[in-house]
C-alpha cells in the first residue's frame, strides 16, 4: 500500500486521483455494493516479525447491504462462506441497511455496541471524538475494543473452528472493522 496514504492527514479528504489509484490495487478488491473491501493477508503478526497473515483468509469492508448480484458472486468467488456484521440493530433501522441474503454464505449479527450506545447523546460523544484528530480516533478505537469483546470472541472462535474457510467482517463505516 502506498506510504503516501499513511503520510496523509486523515482529517483532510484524499486527492481523488490518489484515492482511486490506491483503491484499485491489492489489498483492495472491487466488490460491487461494498465499499473499502480489502484482503487482510500479508499483514505482519505482532511478536513474530517473520510471519504474516495468510492472504485470502480474512477480509474486511464497510457494510454490505447494497451488494449487487455480481458483488455476491465475487464474495462467493473469494471463498467467503461466513460474514460477521458488527452493526447494531439500531444501525440497520437508521440507515435502512438490512443484512443481505447471499447464497451459500452465513451472515452472523455480532454487534460491537448495543442499541443503548446509539442514543443521540452517545452518538454525539463518539462523533465529537473524530474531530479531535489522531487522539480522537485512538479514543474511538479504544471504545470499540472496550465494548467489542463478546463480538470479537465469537469471530475468533469461528476462525479457530473453521481455520481454512475465508471470512468477511464489516460494520456500517470504517472504524469497527479496522480492529
Amino acid at each position: 500500500m502506498s506510504s503516501e496514504l499513511f503520510e496523509t492527514d486523515f482529517l483532510i479528504p484524499l486527492d481523488t486521483t490518489l484515492a482511486h489509484s490506491i483503491a484499485s490495487k491489492y489489498p483492495f478488491i472491487q466488490v460491487n455494493g461494498a465499499l473499502n473491501f480489502r484482503d487482510l493477508g500479508g499483514l505482519p503478526i505482532a511478536g513474530a516479525p517473520s510471519l504474516q497473515t495468510r492472504p485470502g483468509l480474512i477480509f474486511r469492508s464497510g457494510q454490505i447491504s447494497a451488494l449487487t448480484a455480481s458483488g455476491k458472486e465475487t464474495l462467493r468467488g473469494l471463498g467467503v462462506r461466513t460474514v460477521f456484521d458488527f452493526r447494531s440493530s439500531r444501525e440497520f433501522k437508521k440507515y435502512d441497511a438490512p443484512i443481505p441474503s447471499v447464497l451459500d454464505v452465513e451472515i452472523f449479527h455480532v454487534p460491537v455496541f448495543d442499541d443503548k450506545a446509539f442514543t443521540p447523546d452517545e452518538m454525539a460523544r463518539r462523533h465529537n471524538l473524530y474531530g479531535e484528530g489522531k487522539e480522537g480516533f485512538l479514543s474511538a478505537y479504544r471504545d470499540i475494543m472496550d465494548h467489542g469483546g463478546p463480538a470479537f470472541a465469537k469471530v475468533i472462535r469461528r476462525i479457530i473452528a473453521h481455520s481454512k474457510s475465508p471470512i468477511l467482517f464489516h460494520c456500517a463505516g470504517v472504524l469497527t472493522s479496522e480492529w
